[in-house]
This record gives C-alpha cells, structure tokens and sequence, in this order.
C-alpha cells in the first residue's frame, strides 16, 4: 500500500505545483498508476483529469469509469462528479441530436 499511497502523492505535487511547476502531464501519469493499483482517491483524482482535460483529452467516458470505481471505494466526493459526467454526457446526447434533425 506504501507504493501506491506515493505513487498518488507523487502525482498530487506534480497536480498542484509543490515539488516542479504544475505539471498535468506528469501529475496524470502517476495519478493513472496509482488508479490502476486502486487507489481510491487517485481513482477520484484520474476521474477529474478525464472529465477537466488536466493532463490529459477530455473523455467523459473515461470519467465515469474512474468515478464509478471511486465510488465503489466509498469515495463520497465522486458520487456528485459521476451525476455531472451523466448530465453532461446526456446533454451532449440531446445536442448531437438537435443538430442531426
């Protein structure tokens, strides 16, 4: 649990600019191996990334997944996160297809 625990501290300096400048990047890489390993908070933080494009393109169906797997760790602060990645996405949905029309 320790390697993970510094794998997501790690990625939290580069997120908020303690140790380098921000760096999204980076922050992303180590935050994604900490998620993979199953840290609940990198998950959190992973889902962010997805769903603000820090570090990474947005996807908001990479954002549920790592929201959803947060919130299975009883993540609380993901079960609002996950309800805006699904009003999103379902806004999008009726967008794309007022444009079709």
């Amino acid at each position: 649990m320790y390697c993970v625990e510094a794998q997501f501290q790690i990625g939290m300096r580069y997120m908020l600019g303690i140790v380098e400048p921000r760096e999204y990047e980076e922050a992303f890489d180590w935050l994604q191996i900490a998620a993979k390993n199953k840290h609940p908070y990198a998950q959190f933080r992973l889902g962010m990334a997805y769903l603000l494009g820090c570090g990474v393109t947005k996807d908001l169906f990479e954002a549920a997944i790592w929201f959803s797997a947060a919130v299975a760790q009883n993540v609380d602060a993901a079960i609002p996160a996950l309800e805006i990645v699904r009003q999103e996405r379902k806004r999008r949905n009726v967008l794309r297809r007022s444009i079709e029309e």
